[in-house]
């Protein structure tokens, strides 16, 4: 039997998600970028998975106990990597996890001569930029910071933005869609262009090789 003991945890941005365990219950899990045990005092950082194996009434009540960017307090047991909740969290509060909160939800970006301040979006692991497109705001995605191909494709749809506005309001025009405003312009893995574009109660994404060829288009009603 494995021994429990007490933590205080703190929890990073990752969603809360649960599986069927197959036997009408749920395993719940949440991760950890750092955690303490009380009798140690001493800080592990780094990713750990915090794990339960709850019934199906009780879902709802630890993921309220566990939300993202959090301290808390629980009893567990550890296999490895993986803590095991023995008990329900309750909030806490530590002074070296507080800091350490401090430095996981501070502001990570990096400057684009041309492009601008990309900021990230921690929960979409991207890193989004606010430019202009024809006298309109429109934002700007990339992927990673370290990689300056994706940066060069938006500069130069960027100085071209008369020709891609045109090629998109003949795409939506196919697609029978008026009055569609562009919101915003990403670069994908295999280096294409992805407009997404809001129409009336659509959401249009529009996915184009900037060498050519015909676009993807994809379109979502709103809910």
């Amino acid at each position: 039997m494995q021994e429990k003991f007490e933590v205080l945890a703190l929890t990073d941005v990752s969603p809360f998600y649960t599986e069927p365990d197959g036997a009408g219950g749920f395993l719940a899990h949440k991760t950890l970028s750092a955690f303490k045990p009380v009798s140690t005092g001493r800080v592990q950082e780094g990713l750990f998975e915090l794990a339960a194996r709850l019934p199906a009434d009780r879902v709802h009540l630890y993921a309220h106990a566990l939300p993202a960017d959090a301290i808390v307090r629980a009893w567990v047991t550890r296999d490895r990597g993986t803590l095991t909740l023995v008990s329900l969290p309750e909030p806490a509060d530590d002074s070296d996890l507080r800091a350490l909160l401090a430095q996981q939800t501070g502001e990570t970006g990096f400057d684009d001569p041309a492009l601008g301040r990309f900021v990230l979006d921690r929960m979409a692991c991207v890193y989004r930029a606010q430019a202009e497109w024809l006298g309109r705001p429109v934002t700007l995605e990339v992927e990673n910071a370290e990689e300056d191909g994706p940066r060069d494709t938006l500069r130069a749809c960027l100085r071209d933005a008369a020709v891609w506005d045109e090629r998109l309001r003949e795409t939506m025009a196919a697609c029978g869609l008026t009055d569609a405003a562009l919101d915003s312009v990403a670069v994908d893995e295999a280096g294409a262009l992805i407009f997404w574009l809001t129409a009336g109660e659509k959401i249009v994404s529009v996915t184009a090789d900037p060498a050519g060829g015909e676009p993807d288009v994809s379109v979502i009603d709103l809910p």
